[in-house]
């Protein structure tokens, strides 16, 4: 009996020795919290206020951006994004409050990585809205031109495109990727035999109209 209770003595004493601890995190989560909302919500106030916003709807990326699934303002993403950093920060502070090491030595390393993650997200995106405008062009200047399909040329544009963007990403991740390189330039050595080819094609039509209509021109009128 005198060993149990000792045994819940230390018990109860390392409880009550750990209640600073407990309730020095939840002030921390509480208040990190709170501010993590007042920033965003500052953020996205300001940048509304700047017209960011318009801005983005005026060069057309706002459209691009809702055809990768982004349906909300800009102002409001990176608000999002400035929450998420912030509250990511909190929660280390409020592990390292709790003495929990080894987590919160996993949460400093992520905290660190996330600069490389937002700009990894950042070409994606960026990688994926370029290869759709890009496909769209080539799409339509090869169709106007006369070359046979238009269509197919540019989701290979696309693909190539959206490709490199992804390969850059993994750089920005530290994820090595030479080796996927070397198969990209390989792509893109027999993609662009395969224009090449596609240009002749389309081309001696194109100049067969070209002279047609001078002909036409010159001997009849029109």
């Amino acid at each position: 009996m005198i060993d149990a209770g000792r045994i819940f003595g230390r018990d109860v004493e390392a409880v009550v020795g750990y209640l600073p601890h407990l309730i020095g995190a939840v002030i921390i989560l509480a208040v990190g919290s709170l501010l993590a909302w007042l920033i965003s919500r500052a953020v996205a106030a300001v940048l509304t206020r700047l017209g960011l916003d318009r801005r983005v709807a005026d060069t057309g990326f706002r459209e691009n951006l809702v055809r990768v699934g982004l349906r909300e303002r800009p102002a409001r993403l990176v608000a999002r994004l400035v929450l998420l950093i912030v509250w990511l920060a909190t929660l280390v502070q409020v592990v390292d409050a709790l003495e929990l090491t080894p987590l919160s030595a996993a949460l400093r390393s992520l905290l660190d990585y996330t600069p490389h993650l937002v700009v990894a997200v950042a070409i994606v995106l960026v990688g994926i809205i370029a290869g759709d405008a890009l496909a769209r062009a080539t799409t339509a200047t090869l169709a106007r031109t006369g070359i046979l399909y238009p269509t197919i040329a540019g989701t290979l544009m696309r693909a190539i495109v959206t490709t490199v963007a992804a390969l850059m990403a993994l750089q920005q991740l530290t994820i090595e990727s030479s080796f996927l390189f070397d198969v990209l330039l390989l792509l893109l050595g027999a993609a662009a035999l395969s224009a090449a080819i596609a240009s002749g094609y389309g081309a001696r039509t194109f100049f067969e109209n070209v002279v047609a209509s001078r002909y036409v021109e010159e001997n009849f009128k029109i």
